[in-house]
Order: structure tokens, then sequence, then C-alpha cells
């Protein structure tokens, strides 16, 4: 009996020390996070409505089918490379293409990403989310 508690024992410090590492090194990989909130209306007929917001991704009014893109520039002010890594989140998600991802940027370079949205299929109404733009240490 004495062996099997020291062997639960074990197993618990295993599984916790490596947790506990894998979350110190996600914190200290991530240098900075900026965030876009996002906006689409999916609409009946062949309708295109889009906006001109720049504080936001707001793709406007589109039907099923359509694609509407939006630019994202995404700049590295660091004098080393990062490691750019974009997730977009809510229920706008699974209509949300990212041109790129998941790429290293040059310090003090840019980069235009294109965020298409693309909706086939879905219902109708209004959906949300937020593009998470990850600046990793590489």
């Amino acid at each position: 009996m004495k062996k099997w508690k020291l062997f639960l024992l074990l197993a618990i410090i295993v599984v916790l020390s490596t947790t506990i590492s894998f979350l110190a090194y996600e914190f200290y990989s991530v240098i900075e996070v900026r965030t876009l909130n996002i906006s689409l209306d999916i609409v009946g007929g062949a309708v295109i409505g889009m906006s001109g917001d720049t504080d936001k991704l707001d793709f406007g009014a589109i039907s099923n089918g359509n694609t509407v893109e939006k630019g994202a520039l995404v700049e590295n002010y660091r004098k080393e490379p990062v490691r750019i890594v974009v997730v977009v989140s809510g229920n706008v998600s699974p209509f949300i293409e990212v041109s790129e991802n998941n790429f290293m940027l040059e310090g003090n370079g840019s980069r235009r990403l294109k965020l298409i949205a693309r909706p086939v299929d879905a219902e109708l109404g209004h959906y949300s989310g937020t593009a998470f733009f990850y600046f990793k240490r590489t």
C-alpha cells in the first residue's frame, strides 16, 4: 500500500511541475498582445455593406458565399525579431481567415495582413469576436 501512495505522490509532483513549467514558459514567451474587435452581419440576398472604421475590423453586411477583405498592419518596434501568432475568437471565428499566421517579423519591421470574412451556409445575424495578435520571443 505504501508503494501505491508513493507512486501517486510522484505522479502528482511530475504533473504539477510539468504544468507549472509550461505555464511559466508560455507567459515568458509572450511579449505583447494587441487586440482588434471584429464584427460581421450576415444578411440574406446579394448584399455587401462595407464599413470604413479604423479602430475595429467591421466587415459590415455580407451574404453567404461572398467575401470581404480587411487589412491590418502589424508593426514590430523592437530591435529583435518576434513571432506573430493571430488567434480569432468569438462566434465570428468560423468565418474569418488570416492571410498569414505564425510567422517571423524582423526587428523594426512591418507586414500587412489580410483578414478575410467568408461565410458559407451561416445563419443570418450579427457575429462578433476579437482578433488577438500575439508577439512572442523567438
